[in-house]
């Protein structure tokens, strides 16, 4: 990845111990990506707050939107990126959770033999589907907060 800035290359595994066992169906390809990008957990390249987590997903949305077909296994190759390379394509300076990292190189790679537009395709359906349940709990959660602070008598100016 070219850009602006200059990123060290390392292991997540060996920056961040004690995540090791947080997502544990890590493909060759992710591991790959986390050796091509320094992740912080909770900072950016230059010290910027990560996004959250739903955050985090509807920007690499709009970054697939914005294309038409995605790679296999790297985060970008003459121009083409992953999902993840597309976000970071966008966005070279941002940072995200590494469970996102994770769970949408994990989707995007699990379709090694497809054209890479049938793979945006798939990996655009999900990531459609995944932000739509975000938001989903989210109104319920929001619902049920506002049903239970009113069965209180609380207002937000009490």
């Amino acid at each position: 990845m070219t850009g602006a800035i200059n990123l060290e290359i390392t292991d997540y595994n060996d920056s961040f111990p004690e995540h090791n066992d947080s997502f544990p169906r890590r493909s060759a390809s992710a591991k790959m990506r986390r050796a091509e990008l320094h992740y912080y957990e909770g900072l950016g390249a230059l010290g910027y707050e990560a996004l959250g987590y739903e955050a985090a997903y509807l920007r690499v949305l709009k970054a697939v939107k914005a294309r038409r077909s995605l790679l296999h296994g790297r985060l970008s190759d003459n121009g083409h990126t992953c999902a993840i390379g597309a976000f970071f394509a966008d966005a070279p300076n941002a940072a995200i959770p590494i469970r996102v990292v994770e769970e949408i190189t994990d989707y995007n790679d699990s379709f090694p033999t497809v054209t890479p537009l049938h793979r945006w395709k798939k990996v655009r359906a999900w990531l459609l589907f995944r932000t739509d349940a975000m938001r989903q709990e989210r109104e319920r959660y929001e619902a049920q907060l506002d049903s239970a602070t009113a069965a209180f008598g609380v207002t937000a100016t009490n």
